[in-house]
């Protein structure tokens, strides 16, 4: 099977073509995808698979779990609370149950990406970490040389 070139074979496809019309990926066109990429696995494997890790990603967001994607970003759910709202056609007052929500965060990549611009390198950039204050020579830390210096002048 020949290795597919930067754009993604679900466009070349049937099942591709129409979500792209549609303007949406698809259970069907992922497991196209995973079919026509992974040599040695039937269109029904690749279902199964495109099932299984569907379902997965499910299970952790209903367990109240994040589910953490690299370099895609991250699904986290979050608990609505009961709130007053109004009835937008009529005006009443309605109250909003409390519910649970799925939240999506995009990664700093995927983010460039779609901005057209080239991923950082390695990812996101680290923060500095903080650094201990400097000793001086006699093994104590400069912080403390201070804080003695400022009570012997107090006193």
């Amino acid at each position: 099977m020949s290795t597919p070139d930067k754009k993604t074979s679900i466009e070349h496809s049937g099942a591709g073509a129409a979500a792209a019309e549609r303007g949406a990926l698809t259970r069907q066109a992922i497991a196209l995808a995973i079919f026509e990429r992974v040599s040695g696995i039937s269109r029904r494997e690749a279902k199964r698979l495109t099932d299984c890790v569907i379902d997965e990603m499910v299970e952790t967001l209903v367990s109240g779990e994040t589910l953490k994607l690299h370099d895609f970003g991250s699904f986290v759910v979050r608990e609505k609370h009961e709130r007053a709202g109004r009835n937008p056609r009529t005006g009443a007052p309605v109250a909003i149950d409390a519910r649970r929500v799925v939240v999506f965060k995009a990664s700093p990549n995927m983010k460039a990406s779609i901005n057209g611009e080239a991923p950082a390198p390695g990812g996101k950039p680290k923060r500095a970490r903080k650094r201990a204050p400097e000793k001086d020579s006699s093994g104590s830390s400069s912080d403390d040389r201070h804080a003695i210096e400022r009570t012997l002048v107090k006193a």
